[in-house]
């Protein structure tokens, strides 16, 4: 226990129980679902015992223990299968009676972010989770939970609310009594580390994130027509930015420098040469930033405004670093 490689063996040990012993049994298992050394099994109601036995003598050291069906239910996980008529099984949320009901306290110390994103994943879960027929009152049960935790029911149904049809996959969990083939898995492999090779060979072990797939970031935007550029900074998707931008060079050419350049000049800017400068998650230190870059490129179409406030010594300083050094 508290090895890493734990539920690794567990589910090994217990894929091959499952081989072993299913074929012994003198009935036939409809339904199998395993997680770890948890198991969901479809029974005869009177062959519970015969089961019990058939498992835990597959080894001295594995025992198993047995909860059975109560009112058309069992749980499994945080779920709970509950037997419909026309053997259909359905799943619902399930909490153990020795849960607390504790989550991050609406009062705590913790960054709104976290919190929101408690409230979400928590109702995404649910959404996955139950059957439609279920749904609602697991909604409101959790929505109960997060009440005596101190959370506003108003905050609550706006989190619940913003959960867009592309975060939740609604997928009704209907179970009909067939047999669940074994799951294709990925494999994976370690290697071992090689110093002076091992580095060379995976120099780069994260997949690189589009541009216009990135947030937080100061970019330019060439013009195609002259040698112009814009200068911009967006808490935004780049690609959700750069659209707004397309947007208003053809409706609202007010909007920015960059809409009533192109709507004044009749010119066109290559948004699809969009560069990042620079990234940071801090609002004021990349406004700062971008009106640094704006006072380094000379050529620039931004308005004065968007320079207001740079210090004259920061400016001052700009503009010494873009002198050629003289050569002494």
């Amino acid at each position: 226990m508290g090895s890493k490689i734990s539920p690794i063996l567990a589910n090994i040990v217990m894929s091959v129980l499952l081989k072993y012993c299913i074929p012994l049994l003198p009935f036939q298992v409809p339904i199998t679902y395993q997680y770890v050394d948890d198991l969901l099994l479809a029974i005869p109601e009177d062959r519970t015992a015969t089961t019990l036995a058939v498992f835990n003598n597959y080894d001295p050291h594995i025992k198993f223990t047995a909860e059975e069906e109560t009112e058309n239910g069992v749980p499994f996980l945080d779920t709970k299968a509950i037997r419909c008529a026309g053997n259909i099984v359905k799943l619902d949320w399930y909490q153990k009676p020795t849960s607390s009901g504790r989550y991050i306290h609406y009062s705590s110390n913790h960054s709104w972010a976290m919190k929101t994103n408690l409230i979400k994943g928590m109702f995404r879960r649910i959404k996955k989770i139950c059957h439609p027929d279920f749904l609602h009152n697991s909604e409101e049960k959790l929505l109960k939970i997060f009440e005596n935790n101190g959370y506003p029911r108003m905050f609550l149904n706006r989190c619940l609310h913003s959960l867009t049809s592309d975060q939740v996959d609604e997928v009704p969990q209907i179970r009909t009594s067939t047999l669940v083939e074994p799951a294709t898995h990925d494999k994976y492999v370690s290697l071992p580390l090689i110093p002076p090779l091992t580095g060379v060979l995976f120099s780069q072990t994260k997949d690189r994130i589009h541009t216009m797939s990135r947030s937080d970031v100061v970019y330019r935007i060439p013009c195609e027509n002259c040698e112009s550029v814009y200068v911009g900074q967006t808490s935004q998707c780049l690609k959700r930015r750069i659209s707004i931008h397309k947007s208003d060079a053809r409706l609202r050419p007010d909007r920015c420098a960059l809409a009533s350049h192109s709507s004044s000049l009749d010119h066109h800017f290559k948004f699809d040469e969009v560069e990042i400068l620079c990234t940071n998650s801090n609002y004021n230190k990349r406004s700062f930033l971008e009106m640094c870059f704006i006072n380094e490129n000379e050529n620039n179409i931004n308005k004065k405004t968007d320079l207001k406030n740079l210090s004259v010594v920061y400016s001052y300083l700009l503009s010494l670093d873009r002198r050629p050094s003289r050569q002494t």
